[in-house]
């Protein structure tokens, strides 16, 4: 077969031409093409997520208003104390305790508030007593407490039967031996702060 003379003379620059559209190809055009198909799954991304936001976004208002009784509704228990703040918060629980352990012919001999700490939704409003007390008068005292509303609960109770003993006009023979009490009470109170 006879080439012509004139094709001859083109098949090297042919030949350059394919190989620097070979090159084209591999080094720009395909990463091109790789790259507007990253974009275009990045973006299927960020249209979902949006979606997602778009959802979440109308159910706030929903959400804020099922947060909202549920916050009424907790700090309307009746088991919680209700002060606007720990300070006034311990000072009911002195205030409850005097009065209880008065009924029950004690004495509040100190009292010591421990500062409110957290624990969940909640503040822990802490207070430590000593108390002396009757011996006959303990059941009663520690009923008193348990069933009180707001409710308390009585931690690290040590008890020690004291040398003081009751020998007032109204005492039996014998007196009545007293307990000198030490024991935290702590009461729960709804914290707004979440």
């Amino acid at each position: 077969m006879n080439v012509p003379q004139s094709l001859l003379g083109r098949v090297p620059a042919l030949a350059a031409f394919a190989f620097a559209m070979v090159l084209f190809l591999a080094l720009v055009a395909i990463p091109i093409v790789w790259a507007f198909a990253a974009q275009s799954d990045d973006t299927e991304d960020a249209l979902r997520q949006l979606a997602l936001y778009r959802t979440e976004i109308e159910q706030r208002g929903a959400l804020e208003a099922r947060l909202a009784e549920i916050r009424a509704r907790a700090s309307a228990e009746s088991g919680l104390i209700r002060s606007d703040s720990p300070a006034l918060a311990e000072a009911q629980i002195q205030s409850t305790m005097k009065s209880l352990v008065a009924n029950n012919q004690g004495e509040v001999r100190s009292a010591q508030p421990l500062g409110a700490t957290r624990q969940g939704g909640f503040e822990v409003i802490s207070v430590a007593y000593d108390i002396v007390l009757p011996l006959a008068r303990l059941r009663s005292l520690v009923y008193a407490i348990e069933s009180h509303v707001p409710y308390f609960f009585v931690d690290d109770a040590e008890m020690v039967a004291g040398q003081a003993w009751d020998t007032g006009p109204l005492a039996p023979t014998g007196g009545i031996p007293k307990l000198q009490i030490r024991w935290t009470i702590h009461a729960y109170r709804w914290s707004e702060a979440q």
